[in-house]
């Protein structure tokens, strides 16, 4: 093959030995769609119990930093978030790790840590006081030369670490957060893992720095099972994560869009030796920024891997709308570059030369599946063409073999190009279903850039497909007659890592086949596993023995009351419940079928003066709502599927959302179980709306439905047959509470 022959040089022991450690938490078979695999379930040390009716009943109350190996801190959901910041100082070890975990609630609901109107306890230390406002939790070292090491966080939800809210500091100052602000951030830290989180609605999600010395060096970062979307700010320089590290793993992640007004990336990394696998990322100004290591430098560019880059088994999605993701991915460097003024660390003076401290290369990228929309007038616009790489400098090489590239044309003519400016890109085996127009490179720049191996791609022609189970729904496992099936490459080159994984829809993982002919893309056929929302429940919340029970103290911080909360997007096995997706623009939302309808349409908030208000409002949380419009002789639908494997025996289903009734109406939401065995009864629950209200309110009736046997379909339908008045839906979700035997071997 010929992107694989071109790749060299060794990589085995630093990279052999994290594969071990990593793989060893999880399952060889299997992942289960509603638990991941946690680190915490044998701690020894003292556990903190954190919540309502619990031995403490705020964070702040835990002594967080005189925490020893082995301890455990575990917080409890309820009702309203942990409005508090928090500080990890101390260090754990390899055998007896520090671990805080989420317990999660009843229908599986994270905890959630919020930063808006946030207190900080004195029991959180903070190495000197502007720190304090750089993010919700902080992971530092109480004296020079320490670094908090083998830490492990899981089960939670961290949001509203923004520059527009304030938070109280342990002396009792009002303050803003930066405009950097994190909801986690590594500022000094070592073998540090975060597990099964939501991450959202920050200046920057997750975010890990490095300095010069040894001191200040982020190392062995893993960041996985977690949900991180809405981060960023108005600006190009915040990101969903933002990290530096001497080591750096992302895998069976969900990535979402940024914030809206964001032109930050979804992943930019400064690391070396960076591990991208496994995960499903979705908008960005890139998808993927890999750049040069910055304060760190002079200790990461030690490392022998810091030139190099991995991403595999993922899917990578670039959506229509304008520049986002215009240039997918990038990678070399961005602090520095061919013309005095731009500086890094490597300098721009006499003699210097500031790319240097750029990564070369070669990045690997195989078995991807990227999905790319582009929407164009035909005039060849800059606005809406797109390119898949861009390499900063003629220095910088990728290899790129085994995926599927898959253009989605929604203008006349489209234009995309498999590279920007400059570089070396090596194509081997790949499937293409092309652009109207395919080029080469997009203002090539680089006297030495070359784009080899196009002969390579397997084109398909007008009329032909990927072969996708349901493009349309966002399932991206192959048809049997696919032409990505066993025509993929064998990965044996030195530097090239396995693929024994498969990314599970959403922030799952699951054992790829190995059928000895492997296919293209992130996905092998045959394995069509169900296409469920996963549930990260710490799987760490049962209490371990031998351990002592702290007791809290009286006194401590409550959490402010807040409205009742929707459930957590990581939980609904309903996509797009909350109506905020419609993909192209048709008024109907995403992942939803509309049937006999005339008005019915997703409704966003608008500002209609275009003064930077907001004004009309539709939504309950977020942007969009979904509206139905009565009129005589209405019966109009909107349905949606829940794969039937999604559920099993035992199991029970909630149904939960807000609905705001305008005029006299006449509308149901129906949830529909048919088994396979047609001697038992249809599962049914039927919440019936009709009296007009002035606000959103809950759903009410009865909102639960056990399941008795193997089920054959699953519907969620709302319908509507009112002669007159509006009604407006948010925030639904269908919630599986799994019945015992259904869990995790094993944990």
């Amino acid at each position: 093959m010929a992107g694989a022959s071109r790749l060299h040089h060794l990589l085995r022991v630093g990279f052999a030995l994290t594969l071990a450690v990593v793989f060893t938490s999880v399952s060889q078979g299997t992942l289960n769609a509603s638990a991941f695999p946690s680190a915490c379930t044998n701690q020894t040390g003292t556990v903190y119990e954190v919540g309502d009716g619990q031995p403490y009943t705020s964070i702040g109350a835990v002594p967080f930093d005189t925490l020893q190996p082995g301890d455990l801190v575990r917080i409890h959901h309820r009702a309203t978030p942990y409005r508090e910041k928090i500080a990890i100082s101390t260090s754990g070890t390899q055998a007896a790790p520090i671990c805080m975990v989420g317990v999660a609630g009843t229908n599986g609901e994270l905890p959630v840590i919020d930063g808006e109107n946030a207190t900080t306890s004195d029991s959180m230390f903070y190495d000197y006081d502007g720190m304090q406002e750089r993010a919700l939790l902080i992971v530092m070292g109480q004296e020079w030369g320490e670094q908090p090491a083998y830490i492990h966080i899981e089960g939670l939800h961290f949001k509203n670490a923004y520059e527009d809210y304030t938070f109280t500091t342990a002396n009792g100052q009002v303050r803003n957060y930066t405009s950097n602000a994190a909801a986690l951030m590594v500022q000094r830290g070592a073998d540090i893992t975060l597990t099964g989180l939501a991450i959202s609605d920050s200046g920057n999600g997750f975010f890990a720095a490095s300095s010069g010395d040894a001191e200040q060096t982020v190392r062995n970062l893993t960041l996985q099972y977690s949900y991180i979307y809405g981060n960023g700010t108005d600006s190009d320089q915040h990101h969903n994560i933002y990290t530096e590290s001497n080591g750096m793993i992302i895998q069976f992640n969900r990535f979402g869009p940024t914030r809206s007004i964001s032109g930050g990336n979804n992943i930019k990394d400064r690391s070396a030796g960076t591990i991208i696998r496994y995960n499903w990322i979705e908008t960005g100004a890139h998808l993927i920024d890999l750049v040069e290591a910055e304060d760190g430098y002079d200790l990461l560019s030690q490392n022998p891997n810091y030139d190099k880059a991995w991403v595999y088994g993922n899917i990578m999605i670039s959506p229509e709308n304008s520049l986002t993701g215009r240039n997918m991915i990038h990678f070399g460097g961005d602090l520095g570059g061919e013309e005095e003024g731009n500086s890094t660390v490597c300098g721009f003076g006499g003699g210097q030369d500031p790319t240097e401290c750029y990564r070369k290369g070669p990045l690997y990228f195989y078995n991807n599946t990227v999905i790319t929309e582009v929407n164009q007038e035909g005039d060849g616009s800059y606005c809406c063409s797109k390119t898949y790489f861009r390499l900063q400098t003629d220095e910088q090489s990728i290899e790129v073999f085994n995926n599927i590239f898959h253009v989605v044309s929604l203008g006349n003519e489209t234009w995309v190009s498999y590279m920007n400016r400059r570089g070396q890109a090596n194509f081997g085996v790949n499937l293409l279903k092309p652009a109207t127009n395919m080029a080469e490179f997009y203002n090539q720049e680089g006297p030495n850039s070359e784009v080899n191996g196009l002969g390579n791609l397997i084109v398909l022609g007008a009329g032909e497909e990927i072969g996708f189970v349901n493009e349309a729904a966002g399932d991206y496992h192959l048809l049997v007659e696919s032409l990505a099936v066993n025509s993929g490459a064998p990965i044996t080159g030195a530097d090239l890592l396995p693929i024994p994984f498969e990314y599970l829809v959403h922030q799952g993982s699951i054992a790829r086949i190995d059928d000895g002919s492997i296919d293209m893309g992130a996905y092998e056929q045959g394995d069509n596993p169900p296409q469920v929302t996963n549930t990260p429940q710490a799987t760490g919340t049962a209490q371990p023995t031998g351990t002592a029970q702290a007791t809290g103290t009286a006194g401590a911080p409550t959490a402010t009351p807040t409205p009742p909360a929707t459930v957590d997007p990581l939980l609904n096995l309903l996509s797009n419940g909350d109506f905020e997706t419609d993909s192209d623009l048709d008024g109907q939302p995403d992942s939803w079928v509309a049937k006999e309808f005339a008005g019915d349409k997703q409704k966003c908030n608008k500002d209609t003066n275009d003064d930077g208000v907001v004004d009309k409002i539709f939504a309950l949380q977020g942007s969009c709502a979904y509206r139905f419009k009565s009129g005589s002789l209405e019966n109009s639908k909107l349905e949606q599927i829940i794969p039937n494997s999604a559920i099993t025996t035992g199991d029970t289903i909630s149904v939960s959302g807000f609905v705001y009734p305008k005029g006299e109406v006449d509308v149901a939401v129906k949830i529909r179980v048919k088994y396979v065995d047609t001697t038992l009864e249809k599962g049914k629950i039927t919440l019936k709306v009709t009296t007009p209200t002035t606000a959103y309110v809950p759903l009410s009736g009865t909102l639960t439905l056990p399941i008795v046997g193997e089920v054959a379909s699953f519907k969620v339908k709302l319908q509507n047959r009112g002669a007159s008045g509006k009604v407006l839906f948010d925030a639904l979700a269908v919630v599986k509470t799994a019945s015992r035997s259904s869990g995790l071997s094993g944990q």
